[in-house]
């Protein structure tokens, strides 16, 4: 999509736009991984809540923080040991993940 960005007529992009930022508003909380590549966006409330157990009582639920884990390993495969291109990051520099 980012590619193709200027093909798009204004309409389109300022509705891709909208949807994009009504779905990022929806979430309840965001984690940012151990390596500070990923924004994990999850809900604590809801039908789409993640499991609240916090083992380590950081307030972060551990589903979310095993979540981050795998995304920082499979980084370290893909991108470090096997020296693929990194994934075009967002205007933060991390990469958004939605639970």
């Amino acid at each position: 999509l980012m590619e193709n960005w200027d093909k798009l007529s204004v309409q389109s992009q300022e509705r891709i736009d909208h949807l994009l930022k009504r779905s990022i508003d929806r979430y309840d909380a965001v984690y940012i991984s151990p390596d500070g590549n990923f924004n994990i966006h999850y809900d604590t409330t809801g039908i789409d809540a993640v499991p609240l157990a916090d083992a380590n009582e950081n307030g972060i639920p551990d589903y979310v923080e095993t979540f981050g884990d795998i995304f920082n390993y499979v980084w370290d495969i893909e991108v470090i040991e096997l020296e693929y291109d990194a994934p075009m990051l967002g205007g933060n520099g991390m990469q958004e993940v939605y639970i």
